[in-house]
């Protein structure tokens, strides 16, 4: 069978195939060689080592750092305390990538490299000085925009700043300040704020082997949960209510054997300034608010498992299980105990141009209502599935489109999310109100210069909602974080 290039559809599928086929070829090539740049030791350079029957010892380890990174910081985060003896050559060189890797996960540092210098040598010992080297990058963001996005069947924006420092003072510990609030247009085309947050966070704090962290999150909440058909055909729900709550929170976390880190604080929210909405809308009963007043307590959790990024994909995998205990104050009930449970498992290949991933995880609460547990899915209304418990499911396919070396990489995750909820109060589970399942795609954006930087186009559509006229099923949103 001849191909007739003078077909002009087959004259393009022709050229768009080579055009595919090349783009593979320069992202493969290229990921081998920035790979090889960022990560090939030195020691290559040295003369071959002696055999196996040797020791190899690393008698010193120094750092080096262009621009406000301390080499104490850098020191502190590796945890290397020389003299270190290996039994191979080989040994020396993965312990050395291992902290290569390290430093690479932190997303701030433009180049990691190492070398290996042969110091002396003995009849059975080799020793070595290292040097760890690392260039960085713009690790300081502010960034204010408004988000326009589309939820509920209203459109609304968010105008919001937030505020990155992933190598505070040069500390290799990560500062937060984050801020927006939600501008709504109602049915009746009056505008509103439902939502709005301030939230400061510092993490990574070093202390010897212990990692501390701090946030403050001050803000308001809607609750729109269990949307019904009123006589006039306008939204209306069955909850719908505005509260403030004030959330700080302390944790500190340190390493244990086999992979594991296990983290542990306390914590205490407080709610306040409830505002039922209902009866409106043509729907004339109250929400029948449970006003909690506050909740302190303790979390903790236990952590197994390790994602390394390679580039802009990631590979690896993340178990967590956390628990928290408190107590807790609702108006007209006495003090009573909030224990609750919730974990994930996570899990990420990279495969040529493709990085699948999937993510299960659970939210269990024993004697109090989750709210917002539609925030966990993209498409969803972040406002809806509240109850005792929840179990939802991400599921992606992340895919490269196009990488310009030295600028970025443009990538396109089309994704599956479910969702189910054990209501409050409810004997049974109705699939057709507690199930939840959307797809969609993120369009995300790398920057060369801004490592720790992400830009995310996230639409999504709600699958079980049948009307697919019904603006409620549609949802857009920009981000400037991973979902997961």
């Amino acid at each position: 069978m001849l191909i007739d290039l003078r077909d002009g559809r087959v004259r393009f599928l022709f050229f768009f195939v080579l055009f595919f086929l090349n783009g593979i070829a320069r992202f493969v090539s290229a990921q081998e060689e920035e790979a090889a740049l960022a990560r090939r030791p030195e020691e290559f350079r040295q003369p071959a080592p002696p055999g196996d029957s040797f020791r190899y010892t690393l008698q010193n380890l120094t750092y080096e750092a262009d621009r406000s990174t301390q080499r104490a910081s850098l020191r502190r985060v590796l945890n290397v305390h020389p003299p270190l003896t290996f039994e191979t050559f080989g040994e020396l060189a993965a312990f050395m990538e291992s902290k290569v890797q390290t430093l690479v996960n932190y997303r701030v540092f433009k180049s990691v490299t190492y070398t290996l210098e042969a110091l002396s040598q003995t009849a059975e010992e080799i020793f070595y000085e290292g040097t760890l080297r690392v260039e960085e990058r713009w690790t300081l963001f502010p960034i204010p925009f408004i988000k326009p996005a589309f939820e509920e069947g209203n459109f609304y924006i968010r105008p919001l700043i937030k505020i990155y420092d992933y190598n505070f003072l040069g500390t290799l510990t990560s500062f937060f300040l984050g801020g927006n609030f939600e501008v709504w247009w109602q049915d009746d085309a009056t505008r509103w704020i439902p939502r709005w947050y301030l939230n400061p966070k510092i993490s990574g704090i070093k202390i010897g082997a212990l990692s501390f962290s701090l946030e403050i999150l001050h803000q308001k909440n809607w609750i729109a949960d269990n949307f019904l058909e009123s006589e006039r055909n306008i939204r209306a729900y069955e909850k719908d209510y505005t509260f403030y709550s004030t959330n700080l929170s302390f944790s500190t976390g340190f390493a244990l054997p086999f992979g594991m880190n296990y983290t542990i604080g306390p914590s205490g929210t407080f709610y306040y300034n409830y505002k039922d909405r209902n009866p409106r809308n043509g729907y004339t009963q109250s929400s029948g608010i449970e006003k909690s007043l506050y909740s302190l307590g303790i979390s903790h959790s236990l952590g197994w498992g390790e994602t390394n990024w390679r580039q802009n994909f990631r590979e690896g995998f993340n178990v967590s299980l956390s628990n928290s205990y408190g107590l807790s104050k609702v108006e007209g009930q006495d003090i009573g105990w909030a224990t609750q449970f919730s974990g994930f498992v996570t899990g990420y290949h990279i495969w040529n141009r493709l990085n699948p991933s999937a993510r299960l995880f659970f939210d269990y609460s024993l004697n109090s209502v989750l709210y917002g547990m539609g925030s966990g899915l993209r498409g969803i209304p972040d406002s809806d599935l509240s109850g005792k418990f929840f179990l939802g499911l991400n599921v992606d396919l992340c895919v490269s489109l196009l990488s310009w070396r030295n600028v970025g990489e443009a990538q396109v995750r089309p994704f599956f999310d479910a969702g189910l909820v054990w209501r409050e109060n409810k004997k049974s589970l109705q699939f057709s109100r507690d199930f939840r399942c959307s797809v969609g795609a993120d369009f995300i954006l790398y920057l060369d210069m801004l490592p720790g930087l992400v830009a995310v186009g996230s639409a999504g559509i709600d699958l079980t909602n049948p009307d697919w006229g019904d603006p409620r099923k549609y949802e857009i949103t920009i981000e400037s974080s991973l979902h997961y």
